[in-house]
């Protein structure tokens, strides 16, 4: 095993436990915590840095962060689910962020359907907190991290 590939599995690692507390969180609070916030971009940062693709990663992550600052400031979208999308979003292959937001819509989309039904289904209002949007960030963040690191 080469250190390139201890890398690759500690990213993922580190990845899947700070997805798996955001989605708690999310879930429970509706917030996102600013230290696993920090604790993801700060692993994924390093790991597109090592791996070469940091430029192309930064500049795409600054225009998702500016088109969301952009959508938070018209309430469409949580302050929280703008940090860990750029925390993931740093991490992950300049050819692979598309799909990863598409997947973030789909999932998100998923979630907002089965809310809705199980709402109707218990008589009350699931979106009465709000969205935990966190939820399908993380796991299109793991997936596309994961499959930026190994793909190289």
């Amino acid at each position: 095993m080469n250190l390139d590939n201890i890398i690759e599995i500690t990213v993922v690692i580190i990845n899947i436990v700070c997805a798996v507390q955001s989605c708690i969180s999310d879930h429970k609070h509706r917030t996102l915590p600013n230290k696993i916030c920090k604790s993801l971009f700060i692993t994924n940062f390093i790991a597109s840095f090592y791996f070469g693709y940091f430029i192309q990663s930064a500049t795409i992550t600054s225009i998702i962060f500016l088109v969301l600052l952009i959508v938070w400031l018209i309430g469409g979208f949580g302050a929280g689910d703008i940090k860990l999308l750029c925390a993931f979003s740093i991490g992950i292959k300049p050819e692979l962020t598309i799909a990863c937001l598409v997947l973030v819509g789909f999932l998100g989309g998923f979630q907002l359907v089965v809310m809705y039904l199980v709402g109707l289904m218990t008589k009350t209002n699931l979106f009465e907190k709000g969205i935990p949007y966190g939820i399908p960030i993380s796991i299109s963040g793991v997936a596309f991290t994961a499959l930026s690191l190994f793909s190289l």
